[in-house]
């Protein structure tokens, strides 16, 4: 479901607000609001900003899912930084890696959160 419109509504839906209550938090006719809702007009980052503030989410749950990732692979970068070290000679010190794998595990998780 990339279609912003759909998501704005079915967040709308399970919060139990009407297109009307929708339409007057954001100063224009229900009509008008229903017309995003249906993707029958183009929407502003400003607008998305303003519904995702009367719907107490993130923005970002509207938007699409980005086509080429969010971020960094983890255990790529892991992986790359154990093979530097035994290039280098050195060890890897074990706890900041530890601390690394703990950063990640709950940066994961509030990624995983947010969608």
């Amino acid at each position: 479901m990339n279609n912003i419109g759909e998501k704005i509504r079915l967040e709308r839906l399970a919060k139990n607000y009407s297109q009307e209550n929708m339409a007057w938090e954001l100063g224009i006719s229900q009509p008008a609001y229903s017309k995003i809702e249906r993707n029958e007009t183009k929407i502003t980052v400003s607008m998305i900003y303003q519904i995702a503030e009367i719907l107490k989410v993130s923005p970002l749950k509207f938007l699409p899912a980005a086509k080429f990732g969010t971020g960094i692979n983890h255990q790529w970068f892991l992986d790359t930084i154990r093979k530097i070290s035994k290039v280098l000679g050195r060890k890897p010190i074990t706890e900041s890696e530890h601390e690394m794998n703990s950063m990640i595990h709950h940066s994961d998780k509030s990624n995983t959160e947010k969608l």
